[in-house]
């Protein structure tokens, strides 16, 4: 099974990519929008108003900020820390060369986020998809610093929400009914594993399952 998709189905980050017209577009998730210093080093992202975790409470600048911090920690072992290395002030942090609070992430009131970049990019929001850049509940990672990712009642953002995570390594998923966008169809997903590529197949000929990953 494809982790990767489990966690597409239960994050989001401040943008997405969307289909439009048949392409892949980037368009705004978790943040509403956004604007670019002219050299594209700064940019600042202003999000949605009421957002909340599936557990209710409230989505903030900060969670982003200890999201990040959390990746870029070495002890933390993220394989994804250098994917932030684009942030002012991040790789040395990373290194042990200078503090977090040099690094170029700042809380502007409780709905906006500026970053602060090494350099110009102005494909950014493009990046910034990645799961690398999702924020976190670190007070729920406290509670269970290495069961987390196991539990059913995992607060998340996306539009589906853990339901239950078998022994077998089955996840099965449920609506979100607190995604900022209101969704309709599909109200649960079953992810199973099949290490083996013909009975994928032949599952998925015989309709138990509805996509095969394995293909």
């Amino acid at each position: 099974m494809n982790s990767y998709i489990v966690i597409q189905n239960i994050m989001v980050g401040l943008t997405q990519y969307q289909l439009q017209d048949g392409k892949a577009q980037v368009v705004p998730a978790l943040a509403r929008d956004w604007t670019q210093s002219k050299d594209s080093t700064r940019w600042t992202f202003s999000l949605r108003d009421d957002l909340v975790w599936s557990d209710g409470q409230p989505l903030t600048p900060k969670q982003f900020i200890e999201g990040w911090r959390q990746t870029l920690s070495p002890d933390y072992g993220s394989p994804y820390a250098d994917m932030l290395f684009i942030i002012k002030g991040a790789e040395d942090f990373y290194n042990g060369i200078s503090t977090f609070e040099k690094v170029g992430i700042n809380a502007i009131g409780n709905n906006q986020l500026q970053i602060d970049l090494k350099q110009s990019i102005r494909h950014l929001p493009q990046i910034l998809t990645h799961m690398a850049f999702f924020p976190m509940r670190l007070d729920y990672l406290k509670i269970y610093p290495k069961t987390w990712f196991l539990r059913s009642d995992l607060p998340v953002l996306g539009p589906f929400k853990p339901l239950q995570i078998t022994s077998r390594g089955e996840v099965f998923l449920e609506r979100n009914d607190r995604f900022f966008e209101k969704m309709k169809g599909v109200k649960y997903i079953k992810f199973s594993n099949t290490e083996n590529p013909r009975t994928s197949m032949r599952l998925l000929e015989e309709g138990a399952f509805d996509i095969n990953l394995n293909v």
